[in-house]
């Protein structure tokens, strides 16, 4: 008797298991299951330096590739692709910076988490930024034209 009820408690649980998996399946089919991503940092737009201040440094930039999620920054931070964060040889931990396209006027301020760029033969990139911050400014897979302007702290 004991063998029976624990294969039909067996044969109801592989049921519930079953039907759960095939509910999901179909739930994602029709759009009602939904990921849930991390919320996106705010886009920062104030930096009242820039609107008077003759640039901090005019040169190319670049965003980070997509194997570098998930790693930790010279700074000891992770970096995030969403983040609104960049890379530069010079400036401080923590500084946050006005990053400005010269090619379409779109600008976005990061927050400086790292340090690079190191690629490139003639040392011409002058920033490193995050896919986000990248996306912001118009440009996604190659390089750009920027000035960078410091925020006051």
């Amino acid at each position: 008797m004991q063998m029976i009820s624990r294969l039909g408690m067996a044969a109801a649980l592989a049921m519930l298991l079953f039907s759960g998996t095939a509910w999901a399946q179909d739930g994602a089919r029709s759009g009602l299951h939904k990921m849930v991503l991390p919320p996106r940092p705010p886009i920062e737009k104030s930096c009242p330096a820039a609107k008077r201040e003759t640039p901090f440094q005019t040169g190319e930039a670049s965003h980070y590739a997509k194997k570098f999620d998930g790693l930790r920054t010279a700074f000891g931070d992770i970096y995030h692709a969403l983040g609104l964060t960049a890379a530069h040889r010079s400036l401080e931990n923590g500084e946050k910076i006005l990053v400005r396209n010269l090619l379409n006027g779109k600008d976005v301020v990061v927050r400086v988490n790292d340090r690079g760029p190191f690629s490139g033969e003639d040392r011409s990139r002058i920033i490193d930024l995050s896919e986000r911050a990248a996306e912001i400014l118009g440009f996604h897979g190659g390089l750009t034209q920027v000035s960078i302007y410091k925020c006051q702290k």
